[in-house]
């Protein structure tokens, strides 16, 4: 494993909170809803895939960009997991005719298919080229692609704290939100779950804050 490997580093965060021009949201809530949301998050996706393809001399939208994307699967462990995500998403399940790790939640190829993205990012990981928002950016974007595959309290999570991951916020102020959102689905809309949503919203925000402090350009 290699520098070569590490993923989703092509494309400079924002550290802040910004509207989506489409939707309105904070950006990347609606992914895979929202045109603006998801043009958002799979630029940084589809900068890895752009710079294989530069690396490999594929012209994008040829049958050449398609046979890349069935061994960049079929190699997952030797490639960014934004490149092995891009891949799955060009190929279609062979069992349930869905995109490729994103059927119906009893297909056994799509489960296996998303195993090999993962396998991607660990193997990255156990070299030190994976952060805990990397990881957590990772995993939002698939949950929120695939919503179909998730229990709906876990998406709300995702979508609530995305926005603040895809600015570049860690996962720990996130996972408070998430945890609310597993509070709302067993009690509902009580005081309890909107005081920790709101806390949890207000630590993630307080990151973002931080980090676009420790960003700005200094004069």
């Amino acid at each position: 494993m290699s520098s070569s490997h590490t993923a989703a580093r092509r494309v400079p965060r924002s550290y802040a909170i910004l509207p989506c021009p489409a939707c309105g949201e904070p950006v990347g809530r609606n992914y895979a809803q929202c045109p603006g949301c998801t043009e958002a998050v799979d630029r940084i996706w589809l900068a890895d895939w752009a710079a294989l393809l530069a690396a490999e001399g594929v012209a994008p939208g040829t049958e050449d960009e398609k046979l890349l994307a069935r061994v960049v699967f079929a190699e997952a462990e030797q490639h960014p997991w934004t490149a092995v995500n891009v891949a799955t998403s060009m190929l279609t399940c062979g069992a349930c005719g869905a995109e490729l790790a994103g059927g119906p939640t009893d297909c056994t190829e799509c489960h296996l298919a998303f195993g090999a993205a993962m396998a991607s990012e660990q193997a990255a990981g156990r070299e030190g080229l994976v952060s805990m928002n990397e990881h957590a950016l990772h995993i939002g974007r698939w949950v929120l692609r695939h919503r179909h595959r998730i229990s709906p309290n876990i998406v709300k999570g995702w979508q609530l704290t995305y926005p603040y991951i895809l600015a570049g916020a860690e996962p720990p102020a996130a996972k408070a939100v998430q945890h609310a959102s597993r509070l709302w689905n067993e009690r509902g809309d009580s005081g309890e779950t909107i005081r920790i949503w709101e806390e949890g919203l207000a630590r993630a925000a307080a990151q973002v804050r931080a980090s676009t402090q420790a960003h700005r350009p200094s004069h």
